[in-house]
C-alpha cells in the first residue's frame, strides 16, 4: 500500500504552547487544532505494523473459548482459546493464508477478508478499525460514531469553560498548554509533563484518581489505539518503552492488545484541599486522536465542583 502524502501543519507546537487559551474563542480554538490535526498517519514502518497486526490477532483469539462459537471440545488443550485453523475455518480462509498474517508475512488482504477475521473473534467496532488500520487497508469508516462526543456534553462543556481545568495534549499526550484551574486542580505544568507518564509512574498523582484502575486500563487502551494508526512511530516506541520499564502496571496492561476509543463519561478526582471533584471530560480535535485534542473538565451537573473550584479562585484573589 502506498503511503499516503503529508501536508503542512497549519499551526506548530510552539505556536500553540504561546496562547492563551482562555482567551480563545471555541471556534478559533478549533480552527487552530483543525490544522496541527491535517497530518495523514505515516504507514514508513510495515515491518513494525505487520508483527503488531500478528501480536493483535493472536491476543484475540486466545481470549475465545471454542464452546463459545459452537466448536466441541474432546480433548485437553494446552492454551483454552481459538487455534488458528479454528479462526481460519471460521472466517473461509485457508489456513496457511492466516498463519502468514499472524506470522508478519508481507501479504495483501482485503476488507472482506479482514471482516470476516474480525466476525470470526468477535471483534467490536473499534477493535475492527484497529485491525484495519495495521493490516494497511482503509477503514470502512474515517471515524467511529461512539468516538464522537454527544451535542449535549460539548454545549454544557463550552458553557463551563471558563471556571473549568482545560488543557491541550500533544498525540504524544504532552501538555501543550493548560489553563490556571488546571494547574491548580491537576497540577499539570505546561513544561516537560505527560500525561501517561506521571499516571503511571508517579502515585501521588494516581491514588488522586478515585476509579484509577479503570481509568488505567482505558488509558494504556487507547494508547495503543492511537500507536495503531501510524506504526513506527519512534516518538510512540519511546513512550511505551519507557512507560514498560518503569510501571509493571502498564507493562501488564499493555500485553492485554486491548483497544477502545472510549472516553471515561465521568472522573472523580481527590483535591487535597478541595476533596472530591466530580468532572465530565469533553475531547475536542480529531475524533481518533491522531493529533492535538482539547480536553475540557466541566463540573458533574449534579455535583458542587464547580462551587469548590470558584471558592478556591476566590481565595487566591482576596
Amino acid at each position: 500500500m502506498a503511503a499516503p502524502g503529508t501536508e503542512a501543519e497549519l499551526c506548530n507546537t510552539e505556536q500553540l504552547a504561546q496562547l492563551n487559551i482562555r482567551e480563545l474563542s471555541l471556534e478559533h480554538l478549533l480552527r487552530i487544532l483543525h490544522g496541527m490535526n491535517r497530518t495523514q498517519a505515516s504507514w514508513s514502518a510495515p515491518d513494525v505494523r505487520r508483527r503488531e497486526l500478528g501480536a493483535f490477532l493472536r491476543k484475540c483469539r486466545s481470549r475465545i473459548r471454542p464452546e463459545e462459537v459452537g466448536i466441541p471440545v474432546q480433548e485437553r488443550r494446552k492454551n483454552s482459546g481459538l487455534r488458528r485453523e479454528e479462526v481460519a475455518v471460521i472466517s473461509n480462509v485457508s489456513l496457511s493464508w492466516y498463519a502468514w498474517l499472524e506470522q508478519g508475512k508481507p501479504i495483501n488482504v482485503s476488507a472482506r477478508v479482514l471482516d470476516a477475521i474480525g466476525s470470526a473473534l468477535r471483534m467490536n467496532d473499534c477493535e475492527r478499525l484497529h485491525l484495519y488500520y495495521l493490516a494497511g487497508v482503509g477503514p470502512p469508516s474515517p471515524v467511529p460514531e461512539s468516538a464522537i462526543p454527544d451535542a449535549a456534553r460539548l454545549i454544557r462543556a463550552v458553557a463551563g469553560w471558563g471556571a473549568s481545568p482545560a488543557f491541550v495534549l500533544d498525540r504524544y499526550w504532552n501538555v501543550v498548554s493548560a489553563n490556571r484551574q488546571a494547574k491548580e486542580v491537576f497540577g499539570v505544568e505546561e513544561a516537560d509533563y505527560n500525561c501517561l507518564i506521571s499516571f503511571f509512574t508517579r502515585s501521588d498523582v494516581r491514588r488522586r484518581y478515585l476509579q484509577e484502575e479503570v481509568l488505567a486500563r482505558g488509558l494504556v487502551a487507547e494508547l495503543r489505539g492511537q500507536m495503531g494508526r501510524t506504526p513506527g512511530d519512534p516518538e510512540y516506541a519511546s513512550l511505551v518503552g519507557r512507560l514498560s520499564s518503569e510501571s509493571h502496571d502498564f507493562a501488564g496492561l499493555w500485553d492485554l492488545h486491548e483497544v477502545s476509543d472510549a472516553v471515561l463519561e465521568r472522573v472523580v478526582f481527590d483535591h487535597p484541599v478541595l476533596g472530591d471533584l466530580v468532572f465530565d471530560p469533553a475531547p475536542l480535535g480529531t475524533a481518533d486522536g491522531a493529533g492535538h485534542r482539547l480536553i475540557l473538565y466541566t463540573p458533574a451537573a449534579a455535583s458542587d465542583t464547580g462551587d469548590r473550584i470558584s471558592w478556591m479562585e476566590s481565595r487566591e484573589t482576596v
